[in-house]
């Protein structure tokens, strides 16, 4: 029987990685695009990892990704580092929780073999 992680502990695993780094890479002077790779890359981190190969499909990356460029704008922008974070936080939150409760889904691999002979089949 397979263990479901809670939504919440996936969701605070995902962004703490993704901010924190974020905003260790925005300290150190890195550019834009050093910041959203390092974000990224760490909010997929650990366990994450695990759940994106045994699920896919899952919008994580791309739900990370909105909430580091949205931190990344508002941190150029001027905005306070806290409230920055915090709002960053609250749209990748918002879009994962979105994705997950409306069903919404990534792009898949495909196995082209078996589709082409699916396709060749159908037309017989």
């Amino acid at each position: 029987m397979a263990v479901q992680t809670p939504l919440w502990l996936d969701l605070a695993a995902v962004f703490a990685s993704a901010v924190m780094d974020a905003l260790v890479a925005v300290r150190r002077a890195f550019d834009v695009v050093g910041v959203l790779a390092l974000a990224l890359v760490t909010g997929l981190g650990g366990g994450v990892i695990g759940d994106v190969l045994l699920r896919p499909g899952e919008l994580y990356a791309l739900t990370a990704l909105a909430g580091i460029v949205l931190y990344v704008v508002l941190d150029r922008a001027g905005v306070k580092l806290a409230v920055g974070a915090a709002l960053a936080v609250l749209v990748t939150a918002g879009l994962r929780l979105a994705a997950v409760r409306r069903g919404w889904r990534g792009p898949v691999p495909v196995d082209a073999v078996t589709s082409v002979r699916r396709s060749v089949s159908r037309r017989r």
